[in-house]
């Protein structure tokens, strides 16, 4: 019995990340060992070898889809931003309750000023905190930097208004909200 070929050599191509380059070549392996067990090296042990590159050929659109692919701008966010706290601070601990019509007005320009980032995928989520001490609002963003996160904020229109303050602080996200009304 003549010694067995070895896998043809993929690596190096640059078409490839290495990790798929092993996973193909232990799977070609595992099916050419099987096949010359059980049949040895003659016309069966072809049809094999032509029936996993198949399969093989028929995975490869799935397996090597780049994360941009999904969703460029989530794939974009998540790549080159870190996730930032925002705590705006109301100007007066009953503000939810008792806010003026003018003060209410502002509160629908910061609404949509969020709203639209949230649809941009820079926003994560945000809404108000009832705290019994006074209610505060909270917004997770995605940016660069504090200085992009920072101006985020102070784009917001009830803070470019003095209505509301903020802090801002870098935060790990350990998971995104996926199912909440």
């Amino acid at each position: 019995m003549s010694s067995p070929k070895k896998a043809p050599i993929l690596r190096g191509a640059g078409w490839m990340p290495e990790a798929s380059y092993n996973f193909i070549a232990i799977c070609y392996q595992t099916f050419r060992f099987a096949s010359n067990q059980l049949w040895g090296y003659d016309r069966p042990m072809k049809i094999v070898h032509v029936f996993v590159a198949a399969m093989i050929m028929s995975l490869l659109p799935t397996m090597f889809q780049p994360a941009s692919a999904v969703s460029p701008s989530r794939a974009q966010a998540q790549t080159e931003s870190r996730s930032w706290l925002i705590r705006l601070i109301p100007p007066r601990p009953t503000f939810a309750e008792d806010a003026t019509p003018a003060e209410q007005a502002v509160m629908q320009q910061h609404f949509a000023y969020w709203k639209g980032l949230n649809e941009k995928g820079i926003c994560v989520f945000g809404g108000p905190v009832l705290d019994p001490r006074g209610a505060y609002g909270i917004l997770v963003v995605r940016a660069n930097s504090l200085g992009e996160a920072r101006a985020l904020a102070e784009g917001d229109p009830s803070v470019k208004n003095g209505l509301n303050k903020i802090e801002v602080g870098e935060m790990r996200v350990a998971f995104e909200p996926v199912h909440h009304t």
